[in-house]
């Protein structure tokens, strides 16, 4: 180009991909002519940041040009960070405070000579900043840091807390020597500097991690599938044990009927009065059949349904009648109302007088005699009341008797 105007130019290279299918590698030297003197000056990535960071020398063998960086003031690869030594009692004091425009490097330079215990417990770095840049920390070895040779990324979050402390650890710095801390502002999301402070002393980090989402989610899933487990299981025995208990209960029951074994508030044992009506008890109650005369009106004062179950009795219905109240109910009703009870489940007259029943001859006589007793429905008389009692036997009759 000849006669180009001061300012920034743009090489474009392609690699087309039509002939040739393959990677290719390339280096670009750019010079220039120096008001036409016939010297040719070498072109360096970014001038070298300016000949106050550094001069852009020509590496005539290789073909590459390259930045000197000036000793102890600048360094990187084009001589864009300023080199700050941590080497002074007033830096582990108050740190070290520095401001650092958009898209510029501050390196801060630590010699493992200055911490003791650096290579055995780490360091621990304290970063705070002010304004709206956005800072970058990474840390390297033996070389100035870049995204790309970083031996560890403090951060690079655009959400940085300040102040917020890292701690580089003992593994990454395990060799003797000098380390840098790199702080860019990334000249990207924001277009603004900041200023900043970091403190750097050796040992651990005194702040803990808190853990992440999935980490607490994870946690909280087995602990609730832990608890799921316990309870499962807790269930399973209080089963069993109701299991024995409820054994046990039948055994002490089919043993001696008029006891009933329980257990107390505490798992003690106790022996309670059995409160229902004994098996031979209930067996000895008559039992009738229900027939119904036919239509006609009823009395007022009969009641044609069962007290414990509420549903009227139909036509061969079998019902027991207790002997003392002589009130009726539905044969299973009642043998599971006075497995409970010893009482009639309407007027609560007991079930068996002081006198109490026969032996058991006479009550399987009583019951087998019993069998054919057949209850009838009562109605109203409509004839006149004078009718013979004699009568009432008769198929004819217009009202039938219990």
């Amino acid at each position: 180009m000849t006669n180009a105007d001061s300012g920034l130019y743009y090489v474009g290279v392609f690699n087309n991909n039509q002939y040739l299918k393959e990677v290719s590698k390339y280096y670009l030297r750019a010079r220039w002519n120096n008001n036409g003197a016939g010297v040719e000056t070498p072109m360096c990535p970014f001038d070298c940041f300016g000949d106050s960071h550094g001069t852009c020398d020509a590496d005539i063998p290789n073909g590459k040009s390259v930045c000197t960086c000036e000793v102890n003031s600048y360094g990187g690869e084009y001589c864009q960070g300023k080199v700050i030594p941590f080497d002074t009692d007033d830096h582990l004091a108050s740190g070290i405070d520095g401001v650092i425009a958009p898209g510029e490097w501050n390196y801060i330079q630590i010699d493992t000579a200055f911490f003791s215990d650096a290579t055995k417990d780490g360091l621990r770095v304290i970063f705070s900043y002010q304004g709206n840049g956005h800072p970058l920390l990474i840390v390297k070895y033996n070389d100035y840091p870049s995204y790309e040779n970083a031996d560890d990324i403090l951060s690079s979050s655009r959400n940085m807390r300040s102040p917020t402390e890292y701690h580089i650890p003992a593994d990454i710095m395990s060799r003797s020597g000098v380390y840098y801390i790199g702080i860019l502002n990334i000249n990207y999301y924001v277009h603004d500097g900041f200023s900043y402070n970091i403190v750097i002393n050796a040992g651990k980090s005194s702040s803990t991690k808190l853990p992440n989402f999935i980490s607490v989610s994870l946690v909280m899933i087995f602990s609730l599938f832990v608890c799921m487990l316990i309870a499962l299981a807790k269930r399973i025995v209080q089963n069993r044990q109701l299991a024995r208990m409820r054994a046990l209960r039948a055994a002490q029951i089919a043993a001696n009927p008029e006891l009933a074994f329980t257990f107390g508030g505490a798992g003690n044992r106790r022996i309670e009065p059995f409160r229902g009506t004994p098996q031979n008890v209930i067996s000895r109650i008559p039992i009738v059949t229900f027939r119904d005369a036919g239509d006609g009106p009823k009395l007022d004062d009969c009641d044609y349904s069962c007290a414990v179950c509420l549903d009227e009795f139909v036509n061969g219905d079998r019902l027991r009648q207790l002997t003392l109240c002589g009130h009726q109910f539905h044969t299973a009703c009642l043998d599971e109302w006075l497995g409970q009870h010893d009482n009639c489940p309407l007027c609560r007259a007991p079930v068996v007088g002081e006198e109490g029943g026969g032996g058991a001859e006479d009550s399987g006589n009583h019951r087998q005699q019993q069998q054919n007793v057949e209850l009838t429905s009562v109605f109203r008389p409509t004839n006149d009341e004078n009718t013979n009692n004699d009568d009432r036997n008769d198929n004819s009759s217009p009202y039938s008797v219990v």
